[in-house]
C-alpha cells in the first residue's frame, strides 16, 4: 500500500472473500512497510475492499492460475479522500 507520492501507508485494512479452500488468513492490516501478504492455492480467487481513515476505499481482485507464477507482488495505490 503506497500513497500518491509513493510512501507506505501502514494500517491499511483488508476486508476480504475468497474462493476456494478456506485456509488461514493472515494480518488484516498492512505493516509499516504498507505490506499485507496473501497466500492462494491454485484455482483460488479472492476480492477485497482496502480501507483506511483519510483514503479512498478500493476494491482489488486476485487469482492463482495453475501454471502461474508462484510469487506475485502487487502494488496499490490509495488515493487521499475528497474532503466534504
Amino acid at each position: 500500500m503506497r500513497d500518491e507520492l509513493g510512501a507506505p501507508i501502514s494500517g491499511v485494512i483488508l476486508d476480504e472473500s475468497r474462493t476456494g479452500a478456506p485456509g488461514e488468513l493472515p494480518a488484516r492490516a498492512s505493516d509499516s512497510f504498507g505490506r499485507i501478504f496473501r497466500f492462494l492455492g491454485y484455482r483460488e480467487t479472492f476480492t477485497a475492499r482496502l480501507e483506511k481513515a483519510g483514503y479512498a476505499p478500493q476494491v482489488i481482485t486476485g487469482d492463482c492460475p495453475p501454471g502461474g507464477k508462484t510469487v506475485r507482488d502487487m502494488t496499490i495505490v490509495l488515493s487521499k479522500a475528497a474532503l466534504r
